[in-house]
């Protein structure tokens, strides 16, 4: 997270409770609200990333998370991570679900997104591996276990958008 952001530290009623500076905050103990972002391309391909600096370091993730910035809500939230870090500006945006929940011990609001679009991703980030994979590819890393808790969530919650 850039230095220079106030983020909202949120209750489990999906409330704020206050502010931190991006530096001051800890994801192991404050609970933020971020978005999770799957890409969905025409031939119903998932792109998948992989970042160094995650908590699951060793384990794929959707396609792009953000933590929501003070003052920004979760659309802005999803267009301005697909924009930065994905380098993505034509999309379908939709919104899936939203809620709380405990990744043993971390705590999160989460606001899924399904995101359609025929462009090519570009990562922004030398930290971050991408790529794309079928639905029964996925189904594979389900069972190996070779994905985060995020993702495992938004997909669940994305069965009936792609089949």
């Amino acid at each position: 997270m850039a230095e220079d952001f106030i983020i909202p530290v949120w209750t489990n009623k999906c409330e704020i409770l206050g502010y931190k500076k991006a530096e001051d905050i800890n994801e192991k103990i404050d609970t933020l609200h971020i978005v999770d972002i799957i890409l969905v391309n025409k031939e119903n391909k998932i792109f998948i990333t992989k970042h160094e600096d995650s908590l699951w370091a060793s384990a794929w993730t959707s396609s792009v998370n953000s933590t929501i910035r003070k003052d920004e809500n979760p659309i802005e939230s999803a267009r301005r991570a697909l924009t930065l870090d994905l380098g993505l500006y034509r999309y379908d945006l939709m919104s899936v679900k939203s809620g709380y929940y405990d990744f043993n011990g971390l705590k999160k609001i989460v606001s899924i997104f399904h995101v359609k679009s025929n462009d090519t991703p570009k990562v922004n980030s030398e930290s971050i591996e991408g790529k794309w994979v079928s639905i029964q590819e996925i189904k594979e890393m389900i069972n190996d276990e070779m994905l985060d808790p995020l993702f495992l969530v938004a997909f669940d919650s994305m069965k009936d958008f792609i089949s």
